[in-house]
């Protein structure tokens, strides 16, 4: 709670702001709660509108409602932001309601909304124009939606999710040379994402680079060892090239995994198949089938 001797100025110290901002990052209704108090004790201060206006719009995404979060941002205008700050603070605020209205998949209204926040100059224009590709996509304009990439790329060439989308947009149009070009990209801004390394490894498979595509496989392996779907990945190409033994070998190393998962199961059924070895083979159909029985989903 303020005291007299806090708001002798009536204006936020930057360690409350700083305060308040870690907290809105985590738990915004309690944020939104103390904000409505303390605006009484700091009634002239446009810093704290800013930062109710941040807690209302997180609120906002669960009742579409970002009236209130606008409003404040035209308070702390009135009060002393402006410039740059106030300019950001409304394109934050515009992408924000864009977020919420394609997670609703309101593709028409997140278009709108989205480029709203990525006119004018902004060093994060880079993120809200490939918010506004994004959206584009979603309405089948991809010429459109790439060039709203590329420009994001313009700006902050190391942007690895607008090399992604690229990437994606040209493999969905099956042309799969230049989603190769993006997919490298990516991996190379970010080179620990799993989702950039499957997208490219995939797309070396349509290249019918398979060897290439299968280093890429293992390489996700290594960055999630307990996760199925890496193994379901690998396991796919390597029974597609028929290197049984390879997979063999890597599947028998987890069987806490394998026995989880009808698919592996049923891979290694395979494998010990192609290599005659019916009653190995039958153990692990069984298993399969057992888990099947069981009610176990598909994998994927």
């Amino acid at each position: 709670m303020t005291t007299k001797q806090d708001n002798v100025n009536n204006v936020l110290t930057d360690h409350q702001v700083n305060v308040f901002t870690e907290q809105l990052k985590s738990e915004h209704k309690e944020a939104l709660k103390a904000l409505n108090i303390v605006v009484k004790d700091y009634p002239n201060c446009y810093k704290t509108y800013i930062l109710l206006s941040i807690a209302e719009d997180k609120a906002s995404l669960e009742t579409g409602d970002f009236e209130k979060g606008l409003f404040y941002l035209n308070k702390a205008k009135e009060l002393g932001s402006k410039g740059v700050n106030h300019k950001n603070n409304i394109k934050a605020h515009y992408s924000t309601v864009g977020s919420y209205y394609f997670n609703k998949k309101e593709y028409e209204k997140s278009y709108k909304y989205y480029l709203k926040s990525a006119e004018g100059h902004s060093d994060y224009n880079f993120y809200y124009l490939r918010s506004v590709g994004n959206a584009l996509t979603r309405l089948n304009k991809v010429d459109e939606a790439r060039d709203y990439y590329k420009q994001s790329l313009k700006i902050n060439n190391s942007y690895a999710k607008a090399h992604h989308s690229l990437g994606i947009s040209y493999y969905f149009s099956e042309d799969y040379v230049d989603a190769d070009k993006y997919f490298l990209l990516a991996c190379e801004k970010e080179v620990n994402s799993p989702q950039y390394i499957t997208d490219y490894a995939n797309n070396l498979w349509k290249l019918e680079q398979y060897d290439k595509a299968i280093k890429q496989y293992y390489k996700i392996r290594m960055l999630q060892p307990n996760n199925v779907i890496s193994y379901l990945l690998l396991s796919e190409a390597l029974v597609a090239m028929r290197r049984y033994k390879e997979l063999i070998k890597i599947l028998s190393s987890i069987p806490d995994i394998v026995n989880q998962s009808t698919q592996l199961l049923n891979y290694l059924g395979t494998c010990h198949t192609e290599f005659g070895n019916s009653k190995e083979a039958k153990i692990f159909f069984d298993k399969a089938n057992k888990l099947l029985s069981e009610g176990t989903k598909d994998d994927r």
